[in-house]
């Protein structure tokens, strides 16, 4: 393990110093002077997940702080192993009650010396209602906030994303994902994505395009005119301005892959989920691909007799417009792209997870944990009925005004 954890630190509660083993470097590009900050949450709630800032592109870094009365333990690595490393520093936390310099020595010792599972990041449940708004908000520049009282369950929720997608924490691999064009860039100076973020740093936001926050804060947790959309994950509600409301929208398509990921979550499948979220974003990328280049002159309906429409037309309308967009298509292989026959997950074709059917989704709905959740299952299935009957009515089109695109291209 002595790759993984990159040091153990000690931060006194109210003191502007902390103490480290092995040491931080002086010269180092992480922004390790505001520690202090990043590892106290809003709340006092166990455990808080943080990126580290950092001055230029490096390798990220990770924080996960165990919170005392009187002072903060901090588990620093690169690694993506959150939820082994968080339970290793919840088993010392009754060791560190009482700190001390040789007894931070001995602890970073032992964790080092302590067998590691890999797991993935294990997401809070309620993060499945809205998730694929907020997987659609992250290429948006729009003003999201993440809210929970818990912070690690704001934080992960972000976290779990990010690391599902090619290129943000992890490198992309294969071709499909060079030809897609991948790593998307979605964590920039204009658009910054922090999965913990205290309400003391709000003057890192102000002036910015656009960003996605995790917070414990209070007062981020209802809708104002300063941001656009709130994820509340207490109450399970997202409230956004007017005009965004059918821009982050679920179609059909969103909703079908929602109880997909809700089944696998109930499984503890959560590398399925893993997959069917980077599936999400190969499809949006691979359907919108044959327009990338000429998307100036290209009309909406054309767009819409595709299966891009699967995402939602007020979605992409958006999205075409946006930063992440423009970036990306400057850098897209489109032949290579043409080759994957990459869609919507959600839609009812066979895909890498299998193919959908409806006595597979009945069998979803009459789940314990669709139970649990007070779904109404009589309306749903209707739902669901009229699904099946429109999709097999091959003369059905989407039909949207006829005109060409209009862009207003923002810069990066």
């Amino acid at each position: 393990m002595t790759q993984i954890i990159t040091s153990l630190v000690y931060i006194p509660r109210g003191e502007n110093k902390i103490y480290a083993y092995p040491p931080l470097p002086q010269d180092s590009p992480y922004m390790f002077d505001i520690l202090s900050t990043l590892a106290f949450p809003d709340t006092e709630s166990n455990p808080c997940y943080f990126v580290v800032p950092s001055n230029s592109p490096v390798q990220r870094m990770f924080g996960i702080s165990m919170i005392y009365p009187s002072h903060c333990l901090v588990l620093l690595t690169n690694s993506l192993y959150f939820n082994p490393l968080s339970q290793l520093l919840k088993a010392y936390y009754p060791l560190f009650s009482h700190p001390s310099p040789q007894l931070l020595t001995s602890i970073y010792t032992s964790m080092n010396n302590s067998p590691l599972k890999p797991e993935p990041i294990i997401p809070p449940e309620i993060l499945f209602s809205s998730i694929i708004k907020l997987m659609k908000l992250l290429l948006l520049p729009f003003k999201t906030v993440v809210y929970s009282s818990k912070p690690s369950d704001s934080s992960l929720s972000i976290l779990f994303l990010m690391c599902s997608i090619p290129g943000v924490f992890v490198k992309p691999n294969g071709e499909s994902n060079e030809a897609l064009g991948f790593p998307l860039q979605l964590d920039t100076t204009n658009h910054p994505i922090i999965p913990h973020f205290p309400g003391s740093l709000i003057d890192k936001i102000i002036g910015t395009e656009g960003y996605i926050i995790g917070t414990s804060n209070p007062i981020f947790s209802e809708l104002t005119k300063d941001w656009d959309v709130v994820i509340n994950l207490d109450t399970n509600k997202v409230s956004c301005q007017k005009e965004i409301q059918g821009v982050i929208a679920d179609t059909r398509e969103d909703k079908l892959l929602i109880l997909r990921m809700k089944e696998a979550y109930q499984r503890k499948n959560i590398i399925s989920i893993i997959q069917m979220i980077e599936w999400y974003y190969q499809g949006l990328l691979n359907t919108i691909t044959p327009f990338a280049k000429k998307i100036s002159i290209v009309s909406w309906n054309e767009i819409a007799s595709t299966p891009a429409s699967e995402y939602g037309m007020e979605f992409l309308k958006e999205w075409l417009a946006a930063p992440s967009f423009q970036e990306w298509k400057e850098h897209v292989v489109v032949d290579k792209a043409l080759k994957f026959n990459i869609k919507h997950p959600g839609k009812t074709i066979n895909t890498s997870f299998g193919v959908y059917t409806s006595e597979t989704i009945a069998a979803y709905i009459t789940g314990d944990w669709m139970i649990k959740s007070a779904v109404k299952v009589d309306n749903l299935y209707k739902g669901l009925e009229s699904y099946w009957k429109k999709e097999g009515d091959t003369t059905q089109t989407n039909e949207v005004e006829e005109q060409p695109i209009i862009i207003n291209e923002k810069a990066c």
